[in-house]
């Protein structure tokens, strides 16, 4: 029986389902960035993450419907046919406008 050469956790990290996954992430984020730069600051601040979905849709996840009402109809500076806005549950865990979680650091 052959043996296969150990693997280290970085090589595992970037392939196979981990791999997909951070690859997912850094697109999410991406995207949430480039839209977050095309609102206004106070809309900006609100967004916690935008994404594409396979049939073209855009996905925006805002703090509270109000900013989502707002944001709704912004569908054409955001150069968009076709959003989605959903609202945040109250009380979930949400990160600040970059993307970090209150408290952490960097």
């Amino acid at each position: 029986m052959e043996r296969s050469k150990p693997r280290s956790l970085g090589e595992m990290l970037i392939s196979g389902a981990t791999g997909d996954l951070a690859a997912q992430a850094r697109a999410r984020r991406e995207v949430t960035e480039d839209i977050r730069a095309l609102l206004p600051p106070d809309e900006a601040a609100e967004l916690i993450g935008a994404h594409w979905q396979a049939d073209g849709c855009l996905v925006l996840s805002m703090r509270s419907a109000v900013w989502a009402a707002r944001v709704r109809f912004r569908h054409q500076a955001l150069g968009v046919d076709k959003l989605i806005v959903r609202v945040a549950p109250q009380g979930a865990p949400q990160g600040t406008p970059q993307g970090t979680p209150q408290g952490a650091q960097r």
